[in-house]
């Protein structure tokens, strides 16, 4: 496991090296259901020496099991400004589950994927973002067969900001 740690650290410090360095960011599609809302939230951690010092600081957090560390330190920073409201009332996640991965679009940063799921209410304004100086840009998409929900932004396209939608 140690090895996988080394080896990330180096493809980070290797992506730093070449002069850019990029901020953490953060993806969010919700998809809406009849009961639920499942979000997909992806995070890319941030290059350079933020990078480096997030790889540091999951190796000392399970030192048995760099991998799992880094796998609970992002999935925390995903989730950790995530905010997931109806009729401006926290929701609370019924299923959470992670993955590391990479990011293909961005010099093969690390990212984790996390699938989030929560009961949604038969009516109300579902409000999802982000209470972080991160990037994050969210999309919403219709999967129900019974409720027709609506938003000011068509379902399917990204924004920035606040996703509301009317259930």
């Amino acid at each position: 496991m140690r090895a996988i740690v080394l080896a990330l650290a180096l493809v980070l410090g290797a992506a730093s090296a070449q002069g850019h360095e990029r901020k953490a960011q953060r993806s969010v599609v919700v998809q809406i259901e009849d009961r639920t809302a499942v979000l997909l939230v992806t995070w890319s951690s941030p290059t350079g020496v933020l990078g480096q010092l997030m790889m540091a600081r999951a190796s000392l957090l399970t030192p048995q099991s760099p991998h799992l560390g880094l796998e609970m330190l992002m999935a925390g920073r995903a989730l950790g400004s995530l905010r997931i409201e109806h009729d401006g009332k926290p929701l609370a996640p019924t299923d959470v589950k992670q993955k590391l991965t990479f990011d293909t679009s961005s010099q093969r940063r690390i990212a984790v994927t996390v699938l989030v799921e929560v009961p949604l209410p038969e009516s109300g304004q579902l409000r999802v973002w982000a209470d972080s100086h991160e990037p994050t840009k969210l999309r919403w998409l219709d999967r129900g067969k019974t409720r027709r929900p609506r938003s000011k932004a068509p379902a399917g396209r990204w924004q920035r900001g606040a996703l509301e939608v009317a259930l």
